[in-house]
């Protein structure tokens, strides 16, 4: 595989700023949960001067799944005394919207596949990441690692591959 281009996000990077400073143009940023927000912003930033492959998989990797809006919806249904679960915060307890909303706002039509790991493990998504592009008919992934599991505790470093 060869990687086209690549970028990391970590805490010192303000999300927000970046992306009124140089995205900015989707409304539903600012609904979204923090894994969605950063997997938004780093997908923005590296397709944005990337070569565009309308069948591109997108294919990440994570360790905390959707802890932080899991965190944010459980008090909406523990108290029986005031029992309303929010299915705005509901959607994104599901850790794989981060991967569709980016499919859909690129119009991707690739598989769209997050893994959870119990550690980052560079050769094993490398190896995962082949397997799948070389089954599915892609020639192309957005693929890496994105892991959010707190407001200020993240990163992403992820990157266009080819095979």
């Amino acid at each position: 595989m060869e990687t086209i281009r690549e970028i990391i996000l970590t805490p010192k990077n303000d999300l927000k700023s970046l992306y009124r400073e140089q995205i900015g143009d989707y409304p539903k940023f600012y609904k979204m949960d923090m894994f969605s927000r950063l997997v938004l912003v780093a997908s923005e930033l590296l397709l944005a001067k990337a070569p565009q492959d309308p069948d591109r998989s997108v294919i990440l990797f994570n360790g905390s799944s959707s802890i932080v809006a899991d965190r944010q919806h459980l008090p909406s249904f523990c108290d029986p005394e005031n029992f309303y679960p929010s299915p705005s915060v509901f959607v994104y307890t599901l850790p794989n919207i981060a991967l569709g909303e980016v499919a859909i706002k690129q119009g991707y039509k690739g598989e769209t596949s997050l893994y959870i790991l119990e550690e980052r493990n560079d050769s094993l998504i490398s190896d995962v990441v082949s397997a799948s592009l070389s089954h599915s008919g892609a020639t192309s992934a957005l693929t890496g690692w994105a892991d959010c599991s707190d407001e200020n505790t993240f990163e992403a470093d992820i990157k266009i591959v080819t095979i």
